[in-house]
């Protein structure tokens, strides 16, 4: 009995053995090719999770990348390029868009045989070039009202700029195709705008020279006018970006003209020494950037060209009115000597308070020390107070000061002398710079 039993089960597993597999529908290995239809198949694991959803990715993507090789073969933008897109670049885009377009596809047939899955999508040829003639339609009828925006006058420039980035954008993905509405070529009057853009926006420093004094705490007032300049009519141009640049003073502003067409910014104060900056101007591109969803529209934006204008910064160092008085019953003599330490720093003495930026108050006081009989020997001390002062509004920016600087000599009047001198050394030495380094120097 038992044996019986393990022949039948013998026999039962060679003839599933030697069962036939099961066969794949004939549209796996040999896929009809209608020249009417896109088409793409897909096989995917069905390990993978969401496979279903995959399959159809890549299909799309296939398809995308056919229907974006057919256009290729049919466009000439203006000899493969077009505001410095190239054609490579523009069927990139409509690769990318026409993969967006094509993801709702429905599969014509699949088949799944435990371990993969297999799917066959198709897309007629005529129902989508309808499909995009008709998005085309569409986005003629919305790129006339935009360019009719830009043209009107009633619109304040910001307005009509953005007006005119609209069009871009929504033309951009249909520069292969005629684009022709109610007997205006759009895409010769949309590129003719973008062309002359850079020249009807007009902007500039009020002046092109400007006199200022580096390190002075007082804010440099820069000013200019933006306007629109079309054909005869001329107008402010209000809420238009700008960016204004200076490598020297580490500046990297963005701001908006005013109501009047007017810029203004201040700079807080002017680190560098070098007596000639340039502080440059220009249209702000970048601030449009964010309306673009169509990446052939924002690569022609930033193609466009805008000039800068520029403001020439002639930079005088600071300007110091030293007030110096040795406290002693001798005359000082060591002034000019700290003129020099100044001039050192790249500071600049003036002899009237009126031109300062600054005043320097410097006090030495001196004072008799011991007299050392058996070496014959007169000891002397000073005090030194340093103070440096807003001279407009009488404020103390810093102050320091060094205590009994010792000194001496074989006579008295000698000690007290030497006293100022070695005073003076230390001013030179770290003082003075302490006392300016906050303000002037760092």
């Amino acid at each position: 009995m038992k044996l019986s039993i393990l022949i039948i089960s013998i026999c039962a597993i060679t003839l599933g053995a030697c069962a036939p597999k099961a066969q794949l529908p004939v549209w796996i290995n040999q896929q009809d090719h209608d020249p009417r239809y896109y088409s793409a198949m897909a096989v995917v694991s069905t390990k993978i999770p969401d496979y279903k959803m995959i399959a159809r990715d890549y299909a799309a993507r296939d398809i995308a990348m056919q229907i974006s090789t057919t256009i290729s073969s049919e466009i000439n933008l203006h000899e493969s390029e077009i505001m410095g897109i190239s054609r490579q670049d523009y069927v990139s885009e409509i690769r990318s868009t026409t993969n967006a377009k094509v993801k709702n596809l429905s599969p014509q047939y699949s088949f799944k045989d435990g371990s993969k899955y297999y799917v066959l999508y198709r897309l007629s040829k005529a129902e989508y070039q309808s499909q995009r003639i008709r998005e085309k339609d569409l986005a003629l009828f919305r790129a006339h009202e935009y360019l009719e925006g830009f043209d009107s006058d009633r619109h304040e420039p910001a307005v009509r700029i953005r007006f005119l980035v609209s069009a871009l954008d929504t033309l951009a993905e249909f520069l292969d195709m005629d684009l022709s509405h109610s007997d205006r070529d759009l895409h010769n009057e949309l590129f003719r705008r973008l062309e002359n853009l850079p020249v009807w926006l007009r902007y500039s420093w009020d002046t092109p020279l400007m006199s200022v004094i580096a390190k002075d705490p007082r804010p440099v007032p820069l000013s200019g006018t933006a306007a629109l300049a079309i054909d005869s009519e001329i107008v402010p141009a209000a809420h238009i970006p700008f960016e204004i640049r200076c490598a020297k003073l580490a500046l990297d502003e963005k701001l908006f003209s005013d109501e009047q067409g007017k810029l203004s910014h201040n700079i807080p104060r002017i680190d560098s020494l070098d007596p000639e900056q340039l502080i440059e101007m220009g249209f702000d591109q970048e601030h449009y950037l964010g309306f673009f969803t169509s990446s052939t529209a924002k690569a022609i934006w930033q193609n466009l060209k805008f000039p800068s204008a520029y403001l020439r910064l002639d930079v005088s160092r600071p300007k110091i009115f030293l007030d110096y008085a040795y406290v002693s019953g001798y005359q000082s003599g060591h002034k000019d000597q700290v003129v020099g330490y100044l001039a050192n720093l790249n500071l600049e003495n003036t002899t009237q308070i009126e031109n300062a930026q600054y005043l320097l108050k410097i006090r030495i006081h001196a004072r008799d020390g011991d007299y050392i009989r058996h070496l014959d020997y007169y000891s002397s001390f000073a005090d030194v107070h340093m103070e440096l002062v807003d001279p407009q509004s009488g404020a103390t920016i810093n102050f320091v000061e060094a205590l009994s600087i010792k000194s001496g000599a074989k006579d008295r009047k000698q000690a007290i002398l030497n006293a100022e001198q070695e005073a003076v050394k230390t001013i030179g030495d770290f003082l003075l710079y302490r006392l300016l380094y906050d303000r002037l120097l760092r």
